[in-house]
């Protein structure tokens, strides 16, 4: 994965879905929010965690939290934050956790970023493997194209597909876990 998620994108990049807000200014705590009063959970492992905020909020909820970051910075702001993150190249390696460690995994925005189909497979799989109960799942669908200054960063054949694209590849990865898919 190519470094693009450096000091500048956390600091300056905005989503405009989000009303022109930065990373740091997203409502973490609703987000939280939303997860407990949906989901039924006590583990939960994110898979790129950025500088941790999702999971330092779930961790003050009494939840057994872990991340995975491969941005240097992110990494090193999440430790920062004393959150336990690993840093791992998703795409070419295996987690360090047994199967069925967590009842979520967590994946919103990252496996567009990988090389090539088979380092998504691979993601897909592992994340499928350490995953117990649900999995939550988010990519650039097709509706908001155009509007990431790291579009050149995506891989161009895999980005911005239709829910139904991603659906595929969990299947074919061999995926059997129920797949939330927001956008």
């Amino acid at each position: 994965m190519k470094e693009c998620f450096n000091k500048n994108y956390y600091k300056n990049y905005f989503f405009e879905k989000e009303g022109n807000i930065s990373y740091d200014q997203i409502d973490w705590n609703e987000i939280v929010k939303e997860y407990i009063k949906k989901f039924k959970f006590d583990s939960f492992l994110d898979v790129g965690c950025g500088c941790g905020n999702l999971m330092q909020i779930l961790s003050k909820k009494g939840k057994f939290v872990m991340g995975i970051e491969n941005s240097e910075y992110a990494f090193k702001k999440a430790i920062g934050k004393k959150i336990p993150v690993i840093k791992l190249d998703i795409g070419k390696n295996k987690f360090p956790f047994p199967d069925k460690t967590f009842d979520i995994v967590h994946c919103f925005g990252v496996l567009e970023y990988l090389k090539d189909k088979n380092e998504i497979l691979n993601a897909m799989k592992e994340i499928s493997r350490v995953c117990k109960k649900q999995i939550i799942f988010s990519a650039r669908f097709d509706f908001n194209k155009g509007d990431d200054i790291f579009d050149k960063f995506t891989n161009k054949e895999l980005d911005f597909k239709p829910k139904d694209f991603w659906l595929k590849l969990w299947k074919e990865s061999g995926n059997k876990k129920k797949i939330n898919i927001l956008y």
